[in-house]
């Protein structure tokens, strides 16, 4: 039985949400929602504080949004890796598995003309994730079919 996104991520913690609720969650990326938002720089350093509370809060909102989107996304077997805390984003102890993962992403990204090295990253919370440094941003058309989420990791892009 496929993962449902709610299910996937423990999206809903205040109850019953849905992206009609909550506007932010209707872009695609980060990066779609930075554009339409008309932000151009860290959330961190906005001044009013309100605002950048507020901000900060659909920030992590929409990224857990599309990490269970993509998490639902998986195959079956990748997502019973997930529910059962067995899939090799989930834990420092799987970093052997990892390897040929981290492989994947690198050849996927020299495939859209970046060629880069892809990183094994060992994150708070004992999770995994991949980490890549571009030598340019991808553009805005490549931003729908980007993979900001890569076989249920998350990936962290920087400038070289």
């Amino acid at each position: 039985m496929p993962i449902s996104v709610q299910e996937a991520f423990g999206l809903w913690p205040e109850g019953e949400q849905s992206p009609a609720d909550k506007p932010h969650l209707q872009h695609s990326s980060i990066a779609a929602w930075f554009k339409a938002e008309g932000l151009t720089g860290p959330l961190s350093k906005i001044g009013d504080e309100a605002e950048r509370e507020r901000r900060l809060h659909e920030y992590g909102e929409l990224e857990r949004f599309l990490f269970a989107k993509h998490l639902a996304s998986l195959p079956e077997a990748e997502q019973q890796e997930y529910r059962a805390g067995t899939h090799p984003s989930q834990s420092h102890r799987f970093r052997d598995r990892v390897e040929p993962i981290a492989q994947q992403l690198q050849e996927e990204l020299a495939s859209r003309g970046y060629a880069t090295r892809v990183e094994i990253g060992f994150y708070h919370l004992d999770r995994i994730v991949l980490s890549a440094k571009l030598s340019r941003w991808p553009s805005e058309a490549e931003w729908p079919s980007w993979p900001w989420f890569f076989l249920g990791f998350q990936v962290m892009y920087g400038l070289e």
